[in-house]
């Protein structure tokens, strides 16, 4: 009740109760006094809610057992080696040309021979040839070397060629490629004219495409470490008119523009370019730590990685390679890098086979391989120490060997990767010397308190109740911040408060969610009430950390603190009434 209500209402109760003479009689001084409990605030809140005002990011979540983790992710993916056939913006060409003097069997004077003087059934040119066209694979040595491949598309173009003056008509032209369908495994062949091409012209590029099929690939003739295949033609030709000269010739090229491949089979080693991948994971809190957002040294005991390795269509047997796991602070390059080790601590690379191969290409099916890290098998937990919080991981990946594989075809399809997911599981289990701390404010208490019914105040104690059923100990104390944001200066802000930790087992683990609440009075004096009164609000500071470094932390789901403050004051008020000397 506000104190102009109490003060009518007791004024109303001496007009009802007497007559005007007993009034003038009457003591008209008032004195009441009172006591009032004034709740300030109150804060409850778990870890999640402590961290959750520090950042932004990385998930932390509780499971069916109200463990909490914090888990991330990254992925990346390499191949083994590029594989082109025929690479981008390049061509291979093979053909020929064919004097009429010695595709005819007569002689050819310098002065020309007329096509008329010939008898009609000898002008007709047939030839037939076999012609290597060179693709420059490798046929030999241990890095690389292609037997076979399955062609997902082709293009060429063929180009007929003669000499000016002369009429020829092309009858036919074949060409008897060494490649089979992919799937009927029957020859394919190109032969001309067809439906496309009705007749054929000299000088006219002829474009086709050639689509899945398998060639195999044969050395060349000239160089036996370089690879390509043979084809063969068959060319009838017909003259027509016209005079024919020493010299003259008929010719053909076959061009190819794209030959890429859906699979090659062979012998296949890494290539350093390209068998190298790396991924990065953010640790966002402790970044926030490190920059000064807020303050804390979380060591994390219990951190574990989980690499997952996927082989996809690499058809042969895959040692994969862990070459380095560091740790470092992002902003800050100039400072120290953390490596993880391997085998006691020997090596900073961690190598492992994959368990199979996929057997047939385009299985969809991946031979998988599993790596996991933590302080046994790369000692994670040398990334969170006091003086240096690891914010930002980074893996590099590579395919170290490779075993030669013979029961079945060594492959590379054109879909040929390794798929790589990081998964960083962190439980909030601490080594004993963490902590962290917190803060925030508790406002709108001064209305309150200048509502009261007091005139004046005989005593004032502010209550502080502390319920801490968190793993960590807790100390807690107070600042008074004024409209402007600066901080009153106040006896009350020299205080601090300390709550041991609940009671845990050697995990760390809060055993009885039953906490008895620890109070702390505080007597107020007129001068740190009147900062009560003149503060916007109450800034609250939570250190949470343990006074005996030697007990573990392990943070749970329903693991609480709560905080209530309030002010239990007496006083009371001194005044009089005027008579009413009206009549009645």
């Amino acid at each position: 009740m506000k104190k102009t209500s109490f003060i009518i209402a007791f004024a109303s109760l001496l007009l009802f109760c007497g007559c005007k003479d007993d009034i003038k009689n009457a003591d008209l001084d008032i004195h009441y006094n009172t006591s009032l409990g004034l709740p300030i605030g109150k804060a409850n809140f778990g870890i999640s809610d402590l961290i959750a005002k520090s950042y932004e990011g990385d998930e932390l979540y509780a499971d069916a057992s109200s463990r909490y983790y914090f888990m991330m992710q990254d992925s990346t993916g390499f191949s083994l080696r590029n594989i082109q056939l025929l690479p981008k913006g390049t061509t291979v060409s093979a053909g020929e040309k064919f004097s009429f003097e010695e595709k005819l069997g007569i002689p050819i004077p310098s002065s020309g021979y007329s096509i008329t003087g010939l008898p009609e059934n000898s002008r007709t040119v047939n030839i037939k040839s076999q012609k290597f066209i060179d693709f420059s694979l490798q046929t030999t040595g241990t890095e690389e070397r292609i037997d076979s491949a399955a062609i997902e598309h082709s293009e060429l173009f063929i180009r007929f060629n003669k000499p000016k003056g002369l009429n020829i008509t092309i009858k036919s032209f074949k060409i008897n490629f060494p490649i089979v369908d992919y799937q009927t495994r029957k020859p394919i062949s190109l032969i001309l004219p067809n439906t496309t091409y009705s007749s054929l012209q000299f000088d006219t590029n002829y474009t086709f495409a050639i689509d899945d099929f398998m060639v195999t690939i044969e050395k060349n003739p000239l160089d036996d470490t370089k690879g390509g295949f043979t084809f063969e033609v068959e060319i009838e030709a017909v003259l027509e008119d016209g005079t024919i000269y020493q010299g003259d010739q008929i010719g053909y090229d076959v061009t190819y523009t794209i030959f890429s491949h859906k699979v090659v089979y062979g012998v296949f080693s890494p290539d350093d370019k390209v068998a190298r991948s790396r991924a990065q994971l953010n640790f966002n809190l402790l970044r926030d730590i490190n920059s000064g957002k807020s303050e804390g040294a979380l060591l994390f005991d219990d951190a574990q990685v989980t690499l997952t390795l996927k082989n996809y269509d690499i058809g042969m047997d895959v040692t994969l390679r862990l070459d380095t796991i560091k740790g470092y602070q992002r902003d800050h390059p100039e400072k120290e890098v953390v490596y993880g080790k391997f085998d006691g601590g020997v090596n900073y690379s961690l190598s492992k086979n994959f368990p199979t191969r996929p057997e047939i290409p385009f299985s969809n099916k991946p031979s998988i391989l599993t790596m996991t890290l933590d302080k046994d098998n790369g000692q994670i937990q040398n990334f969170f120490t006091k003086d240096f919080l690891t914010d930002r991981f980074e893996f590099v990946f590579s395919v170290g060997s490779v075993a030669k594989t013979s029961s079945y075809p060594i492959f590379i399809t054109n879909e040929a990767h390794i798929d790589c997911s990081v998964d960083y599981k962190i439980p909030l289990n601490l080594r004993p010397e963490s902590y962290y701390i917190y803060t925030d404010t508790i406002q709108g208490f001064a209305e309150s308190m200048n509502e009261g019914i007091f005139q004046y105040v005989d005593s004032a104690v502010l209550h502080i109740g502390l319920e801490n059923g968190l793993p960590i100990g807790v100390k807690l104390s107070l600042k008074l911040i004024d409209d402007a944001g600066n901080e009153i200066p106040s006896e009350l802000n020299k205080e601090e408060f300390f709550v041991p930790k609940a009671e845990t087992n050697k995990a760390g683990e809060v055993v009885n969610l039953s906490v008895t609440p620890k109070n702390f009075e505080i007597v107020l004096t007129p001068a740190t009430m009147d900062d009560l009164k003149n503060a916007a609000y109450i800034l609250y500071t939570v250190n949470a950390r343990n006074e005996d470094t030697t007990d573990n932390i392990c943070f749970k789901e329903d693991n609480r603190f709560n905080l209530i403050l309030s002010i239990f004051a007496k006083g009371g008020y001194r005044g009089s009434l005027t008579p009413n000397t009206s009549a009645q």
